[in-house]
């Protein structure tokens, strides 16, 4: 376990931190602008930090109609090889 950094043990110092500068909302969309809101089957809940001086846009809205960017094979792994 010393060899791996002890991953079995949680530091003291680890814990959630949602604050007011945090949001929740269903995440995985891909559309800054002029999308539409997601329907109950698109992507999943989780918090995004929207920030509290400077307003960040974090919540992408959904492409619907032909412009679906999920599914099994949509992020390669391996991108190409180096000589």
């Amino acid at each position: 376990m010393k060899r791996a950094g002890y991953p079995e043990n949680v530091s003291r110092l680890a814990h959630p931190s949602y604050t007011s500068a945090d949001i929740g909302y269903t995440v995985g969309g891909g559309s800054p602008c002029r999308g539409e809101y997601p329907y109950p089957h698109d992507g999943t809940w989780g918090w995004d930090y929207e920030g509290r001086c400077l307003w960040r846009r974090v919540y992408l809205l959904w492409w619907h109609n032909g412009h679906y960017q999920g599914g099994t094979g949509a992020y390669q792994t391996d991108g190409p090889k180096c000589r």
